[in-house]
């Protein structure tokens, strides 16, 4: 040691820890036992006071400065510790200068005890940890988050796989006893429920490639011109038979001062009211789901749109509205929830509506009181061209008899995608020639003359793309249209660069194909798509059966379920039809457009059907009021008489087909108690349910005290629902087993 720092006074050494103190922002405090408290200045200027702005007392610590609910907690550690005779470490909170509160870790030791050995003086340490706590708050928020996100996510997987598990099931299952099946009818009964499944999964991975899209800020809107009240009547037909089978009304409005034709993505603006319809109606068990459009306003080349759906159902409280566009979430994400879903579909939805350009959804519920989902969307003005090309293209879409003319080339290495493709191109009057690789299709591309190429995109020997680049080397303007099972924007936009004019997603939808058939497939002068209509003839048939169940893909259920709606639809809608053409002026346009859009939709329908009498006379009565004509009086009298004949009809088809009843079987509880035990493990498991079995517990049920509740069971069977089917199973064996009355 140095002779100088020998001989330091005892000021200077004060001074240098005084300064040690304000480099370190520490400060020092001592505590008389007897109630005395001193502190440095460091002490008091860590909570931003002036040093020794006022006495420090013990009086003035705890009722002052010290946080309430730190009191307990630090007087308690620090007698522990003393009882430990070790010094202390305690952490607490101060009011500081601002009026907010500073975290404060206080160190400190016994320095004195008196004769019986009681502390009478401590001295220690404060130093100002606020910062640390934040980040430790921080951090613990961050780690909760963390938590929070997986454990939704796990969840979600989880509810995932159940969605994905049950179609699937069923697809595997329903085609197993398909390959055995030998009766027709109950084959087309099992590829319908096939069909139905196979959407079910599609849906659900759609949802999951759309939010994979938005999510990496990848989703496009595609405007093409459309018509809002198609796409309404298109929704309606869509969800009619749920609801019915539910019990639930369906009432859809539009505005009438709504122009005919708009721009903007149908598709998306389709997917969105999909998913709130399709919400509507699962959760509503009784009553009515409405949904209404209304015009709002006229911004330069836009019309804002309000979009309304109300329903009657179960509703929601406040925590359960604010859950519901969480991504990975959903109101109720228990395993044994009512109903069904991937938990993804509100949440495409609102951002959906945020790419259009909209508002944000305004929700409206209170549980068992129903919800309320609205928004509002700017529609795009469409050119004449647009509207007209629209008109045409829209014709030859609902006529059933259109068929197209052309040979086309299709590029396809799957033998059983090549067969699909193939009948649905017949159907549309269209012929093929086939290539099973990419360099199958350069070469007959060379040699042969084809109106348009369907190009598959992953095949062997030479893909799709590479394919499309050679064609395009010799072959500017032959339209190529994509073919593939990618359906990511990222896949549309690379078969853009590589020379495809149009992207089609695997499985091929018949209306998609034919959309876009018509869009780039050119039809020969003397088959235009608009043709006119063939005169009317009262001695045509009213129903042609057979021609509709063909078109029908021989689904003689579905003929008689849609000929069911058809009825309804002629007593409730078309018959207002000939008094309102009666009253027709032609001085008034808009009335003669709005009489147009009904015979339009009566002659589509119709048409479908097989309704040939009503097909071809409502086919005329369009034509008429196109060139803005009111129609003869003479044809206004004989479209009445062919809606009531057409109606009479469908019922003696209806009557002739009624179902005859089941056998009927004496209730047996144990019977029953055993059936429905072995159709709950069918459930838990997620395992196929054959049809022979469900018929057979149907008997079974006809006469017990259930079966005023059977249709809720069947139901839910043949929508897939096994949630539900599972509840209602559970809640008929806890029944039984009680030996209770439902």
């Amino acid at each position: 040691m140095s002779s100088a720092s020998q001989h330091l006074s005892a000021e200077e050494i004060n001074q240098r820890f005084r300064l040690t103190m304000e480099a370190t922002c520490t400060g020092l405090w001592t505590w008389d036992m007897h109630n005395a408290i001193t502190w440095s200045d460091e002490a008091y200027t860590q909570l931003g006071y002036a040093p020794q702005a006022f006495a420090i007392n013990m009086e003035i610590f705890i009722h002052t400065l010290l946080h309430s609910d730190d009191h307990a907690r630090m007087f308690a550690e620090i007698q522990q510790q003393i009882s430990d005779h070790k010094g202390f470490t305690v952490q607490f909170r101060l009011k500081n200068a601002s009026g907010g509160w500073s975290w404060i870790e206080g160190r400190g030791k016994t320095t004195a005890f008196d004769a019986h050995g009681t502390p009478t003086m401590m001295m220690g340490t404060h130093l100002d940890i606020t910062d640390r706590k934040a980040s430790e708050h921080a951090l613990q928020e961050a780690k909760e988050r963390s938590e929070a996100a997986n454990r939704t996510r796990s969840e979600f997987l989880a509810n995932m796989s159940h969605e994905i598990r049950t179609p699937l099931n069923a697809i595997i299952g329903l085609s197993e006893l398909g390959r055995r099946e030998e009766d027709a009818h109950l084959m087309h009964t099992q590829l319908d429920k096939i069909h139905h499944a196979g959407k079910i999964l599609l849906s659900t991975l759609n949802n999951i490639l759309d939010f994979s899209a938005m999510e990496s800020g990848r989703l496009s809107l595609h405007t093409h011109p459309f018509s809002p009240s198609k796409l309404i009547d298109n929704l309606y037909s869509l969800f009619a038979d749920l609801a019915k089978n539910k019990g639930v009304k369906l009432r859809f409005t539009i505005d009438n001062t709504l122009e005919r034709v708009y721009c903007a993505d149908a598709l998306r603006l389709r997917q969105l009211l999909t998913n709130l319809i399709d919400n509507a109606i699962k959760f509503t068990e009784e009553g009515e789901v409405s949904l209404r459009i209304t015009r709002l306003r006229t911004q330069g080349e836009q019309t804002w749109i309000r979009i309304r759906i109300n329903d009657t159902g179960v509703g929601m409280d406040q925590e359960q509205r604010q859950r519901l566009f969480q991504a990975f979430s959903q109101v109720d994400n228990s395993i044994t929830r009512t109903h069904g879903g991937a938990g993804l579909g509100l949440v495409i939805t609102e951002r959906l509506i945020r790419a259009f350009g909209g508002s944000d959804i305004l929700i409206e519920s209170a549980l068992g009181m129903g919800s309320s989902f609205s928004f509002d969307l700017p529609l795009q003005h469409c050119t004449t061209e647009e509207q007209e090309a629209f008109v045409t293209k829209h014709t030859s879409m609902i006529d059933p008899d259109f068929r197209m003319q052309g040979h086309l080339l299709l590029v396809e290495d799957n033998l059983i995608n090549q067969e699909v493709a193939q009948a649905q191109l017949q159907r549309l009057g269209l012929t093929c020639t086939l290539a099973h690789n990419g360099i199958q299709a350069v070469a007959l591309a060379r040699q042969q003359t084809f109106d348009l190429i369907l190009m598959d995109i992953q095949m062997p020997v030479l893909d799709g793309y590479e394919a499309t680049r050679q064609i395009r080397r010799f072959n500017e303007h032959i339209p190529i249209i994509a073919l593939t099972a990618a359906a990511m924007v990222d896949d549309q936009r690379k078969a853009i660069e590589a020379g495809m004019n149009a992207h089609l997603s695997k499985p091929i939808e018949s209306e998609e194909l034919k959309k876009t058939l018509i869009t780039w497939l050119k039809q020969p002068r003397n088959t235009t798509v608009a043709a006119q209509a063939p005169k009317p003839s009262t001695n045509e048939p009213l129903l042609e059966p057979h021609i509709a169940i063909n078109r029908l893909s021989g689904k003689s259920d579905l003929y008689h379920k849609l000929l069911e709606h058809f009825k309804v639809q002629i007593d409730g809608e078309f018959l207002a039809l000939p008094a309102h053409l009666a009253s027709l002026d032609h001085t008034s346009a808009k009335a003669i457009e709005e009489a147009e859009r009904a015979v339009h939709t009566l002659k589509g329908v119709a048409g479908n059907l097989a309704a040939t009498a009503l097909y071809h006379h409502s086919a005329a009565i369009d034509a008429t009021l196109k060139q803005a004509h009111v129609p003869p009086k003479e044809q206004i009298e004989t479209l009445e008489v062919l809606l009531r004949a057409t109606r009479d009809a469908i019922n003696g088809i209806i009557q002739a087909d009624e179902p005859k009843p089941l056998p009927a079987i004496p209730f047996d509880p144990n019977t029953l108690q055993a059936s429905l035990t072995h159709m709950a493990l069918q459930l838990e498991n997620n395992e196929f349910i054959d049809d022979s079995f469900v018929e057979a517990l149907k008997a079974q049920m006809t006469n017990s005290p259930f079966a005023t509740r059977w249709s809720l069971l069947e139901e839910a069977l043949a929508s897939f629902d096994f949630n539900t089917a599972a509840a209602l199973v559970a809640a008929f064996l806890a029944r039984l087993s009680a030996k209770e009355q439902p």
